[in-house]
């Protein structure tokens, strides 16, 4: 049976987060960014407003901007493509 095209992008996802070369990109976008890109955006812009200041968390994981299945290869191991961020924004970009 022919695989649909959300299939095949799920299989791609799967080879790049397993593979060795996206296991050393993401620990070097992490160690460039410790922390939160999104939290930190969240604080600089409050405190540019005179807001209270929320949190900034650990950056654990690496966010796509685009995503996987709708970019090219190129894209996936592109740095400019790549935040870091953590699991509480991971969750809410990945609704997006």
């Amino acid at each position: 049976m022919a695989r649909s095209r959300r299939q095949r992008a799920s299989e791609q996802a799967v080879e790049v987060y397993n593979s060795k070369r996206w296991e050393d990109l993401s620990r070097d976008v992490r160690r460039a960014n410790p922390f939160c890109e999104v939290c930190v955006q969240r604080w600089q812009h409050a405190k540019r407003n005179g807001d209270s200041l929320p949190a900034v968390r650990i950056a654990t994981s690496v966010h796509h901007k685009k995503k996987i299945r709708l970019s090219s290869q190129e894209d996936w191991y592109d740095r400019n493509n790549l935040i870091a961020v953590c699991d509480v924004h991971h969750k809410e970009l990945d609704r997006l």
